[in-house]
């Protein structure tokens, strides 16, 4: 698994915009996931959605993306300072 520090990290870099070595941070922390780590491939296939220049391939990571988030746990993401997975605000 990925520690959520490595993954606010690569998330930090891709919220620069688009780049290789943001896609390459995220990528790496995707790949270092479980299929059970559903908050964290969440936020992960959300970022990586923004990274790709092909809208057919953002629109894959952002279905994931969503996928994932329909499997979260409603406390997956107090770590990061968000109280509830449902939460907007």
């Amino acid at each position: 698994m990925t520690s959520w520090d490595t993954i606010l990290e690569a998330v930090a870099v891709g919220s620069a915009g688009p780049s290789g070595p943001a896609r390459h941070a995220l990528q790496e922390c995707w790949d270092r996931t479980r299929v059970s780590d559903h908050a964290e491939r969440c936020v992960l296939a959300h970022f990586l959605a923004d990274q790709q220049a092909d809208p057919a391939a953002e629109l894959e990571w952002d279905a994931r993306a969503l996928a994932e988030h329909g499997q979260v746990a409603e406390t997956a993401f107090t770590a990061i300072g968000i109280p509830a997975a449902g939460s907007t605000a």
